[in-house]
């Protein structure tokens, strides 16, 4: 509040001259101390979560290390946290199993993570370090390539390991394509998972899910399913985000190439002649033996 407004207040309440004056600046006064308090406990709120955050991002590197080096994800949760850190919020192994890759789905184990921890109600800022105690092999790997701000956060993360581990929009394309019912799994759990599979698609394509962005996604599959493989390759490999952004750099390519047909591509004339010779020229002939070649 400002001295205008002070006087003004003041005045409202019956005061005037050196008494409103006496009024005014205990109460600038005491406005001013409380800025200067609340500035303070922010700078210090500021400082101290600076501190922890070098202090939990120096325990993750130490497990990291030590998973490295050869001992276990499990070992690695025994390294006591840095004095001055809160503690863990929970240890996830009393609840999760360390992730193998050879064992384990990405997208099902992520999804397990998740559901254990809103249901734990840890702090989502916690979500990343959690995780990181919960992986072994590549995956660990894959964490500690991340940078400071990375590895702290859940959503970097978990984009970093879905694209290693192909759970990209291109991999859950082929899961609902591919996928077929297991040994005791009823037709709703099948649908359940093809729900997901699909779902994840849309999600990694970033293509949004109105009936138009799904349309576009159902097109340009079947345009890249329908062409030639060197084509439907390149279009893949320029990652296009739309079917018309795809239908587009199809048609550079094929007049690029001189082609005609999606689908079917005719050899050029000098990749003939180079496999075949030049027409109308007989093959050489060996002097010694008179054979072709």
């Amino acid at each position: 509040m400002s001295t205008a407004e002070f006087i003004a207040l003041g005045e409202r309440l019956g005061l005037q001259g050196a008494e409103l004056k006496k009024w005014v600046d205990e109460q600038s006064e005491r406005a001013q101390e409380e800025a200067n308090k609340a500035r303070e406990e922010r700078v210090a709120e500021r400082e101290a979560t600076k501190q922890r955050l070098e202090l939990e991002q120096k325990a993750l590197e130490l497990r990291l290390k030590i998973v490295q080096a050869g001992g276990s994800a499990e070992s690695a949760t025994r390294v006591r946290e840095p004095e001055g850190t809160r503690p863990s919020v929970v240890n996830p192994h009393s609840l999760i199993p360390v992730f193998n890759e050879n064992r384990d789905d990405l997208d099902a184990y992520l999804k397990r993570f998740e559901l254990v921890a809103n249901g734990q109600e840890w702090p989502k800022e916690k979500w990343a370090t959690a995780l990181s105690l919960c992986l072994d092999g590549e995956a660990l790997k894959v964490f500690g390539r991340l940078s400071p701000e990375e590895s702290l956060d859940y959503e970097s993360a978990k984009k970093a390991l879905l694209q290693r581990f192909r759970c990209t929009a291109e991999g859950y394309r082929e899961k609902f394509r591919r996928s077929r019912p297991l040994d005791n799994e009823t037709a709703k759990q099948y649908v359940t998972r093809l729900f997901s599979f699909f779902d994840r698609w849309v999600e990694m394509a970033e293509q949004g899910k109105t009936f138009d962005a799904v349309r576009d996604l159902m097109v340009a599959e079947q345009l890249l399913n329908n062409c030639h493989s060197r084509l439907s390759l390149f279009l893949r490999e320029r990652n296009c985000k739309t079917v018309d952004q795809i239908a587009e750099a199809a048609d550079h390519f094929m007049e690029a190439q001189r082609q005609n047909n999606l689908l079917v591509f005719r050899e050029k004339e000098e990749s003939r002649q180079k496999n075949h010779g030049e027409p109308g020229k007989a093959p050489a002939k060996c002097f010694v033996c008179g054979k072709a070649g």
